[in-house]
């Protein structure tokens, strides 16, 4: 299903250029994987519109394929495939910069930043495989990685519906400084929701500048960044709110979890840490619990105003 409907949305491009635009899957694949399915979808997305981005005339093919089992593990291998102006070996090196297309004409004649295939790459990595290539100039390119997924069953799906009905909040302003860009990028993916407004900093000078001017319900504060580290922000933010008499939850960001790390986290006035790569799932499952922490923290204050202004 994953498959079908990400080249649905290319399908009136496709069309509009006299492209054919097809999936295929291996009936051997099993109907239930587990893994991040947002990830995948981003990067198959992302690789489908490029191809039909740089092809003028032929086809765009996904195809997945059973390249391996392991027990419960099974070994998927995507594969996208275009007949479009192909990649010199000049531009090999450049390809997966961000912010970077082959050469100039490229990007004045086909319009994009080139970043589209950098995500991709670190989407893959975070779903621990290589997104790599092989092009030959006006002939056309092929991308493709390799996955391990668990076998999954249907009671796993309904599993996975019933974990999206959490209790989240209808309203959240958050601030998120994280220096990498791509990171940065893959958690606002995950923070899109009807109600929420997610402002995004490279850094923790900024993100104690932004938090000078205004509140926020919520910090997400990579611990390594240029300038001022996460841990510097916490305190000068947690300074900044206790002030106006707020306690808003902070999340600290890390590659690690030791015992360290967590001292000092919680020296600096963070709540929760997560462990990168993050996951949707575990991201949204600690804001819920953080802001319903929160919220008992504050019923309480008021509770405890609201009597000692009675007995005045």
């Amino acid at each position: 299903r994953l498959a079908e409907s990400v080249t649905e949305l290319f399908s009136v491009r496709a069309d509009g250029k006299d492209i054919s635009l097809t999936y295929t899957v291996d009936p051997e694949l099993p109907s239930v994987l587990l893994g991040d399915a947002l990830l995948l979808r981003q990067v198959f997305f992302n690789l489908i519109s490029n191809g039909v981005k740089f092809t003028n005339t032929g086809e765009v093919s996904l195809e997945l394929k059973l390249t391996g089992r392991d027990g419960e593990k099974i070994h998927l291998t995507a594969l996208v495939r275009d007949t479009g102006i192909g990649i010199s070996d000049e531009g090999r090196e450049k390809l997966f910069q961000p912010f970077s297309q082959t050469d100039g004409t490229i990007n004045r004649k086909y319009g994009g930043t080139g970043l589209g295939l950098a995500i991709s790459r670190r989407f893959v990595e975070l779903m621990g495989g290589t997104l790599d290539f092989v092009s030959h100039p006006e002939e056309g390119t092929t991308f493709f990685f390799t996955l391990v997924f668990k076998e999954g069953k249907k009671e796993d799906v309904l599993a996975a519906q019933q974990e999206k009905k959490i209790e989240l909040p209808k309203k959240l302003s958050i601030l998120l400084a994280e220096d990498n860009s791509i990171n940065r990028m893959i958690i606002e993916n995950y923070l899109k929701q009807d109600e929420w407004a997610v402002t995004s900093v490279e850094n923790g000078a900024k993100a104690i500048e932004m938090t000078r001017n205004r509140d926020f319900d919520l910090y997400i504060l990579d611990i390594q960044m240029p300038e001022v580290d996460g841990y510097q922000a916490a305190r000068e933010i947690r300074a900044l709110e206790e002030k106006r008499g707020n306690y808003p939850p902070i999340f600290a960001l890390t590659a690690y979890s030791t015992v360290e790390f967590r001292a000092r986290a919680t020296e600096a006035g963070m709540d929760i840490y997560l462990t990168k790569p993050v996951n949707k799932s575990n991201l949204l499952k600690a804001i819920a619990r953080a802001m319903a922490l929160q919220e008992k923290k504050v019923l309480k204050q008021s509770d405890s105003s609201t009597v000692k202004e009675d007995s005045q």
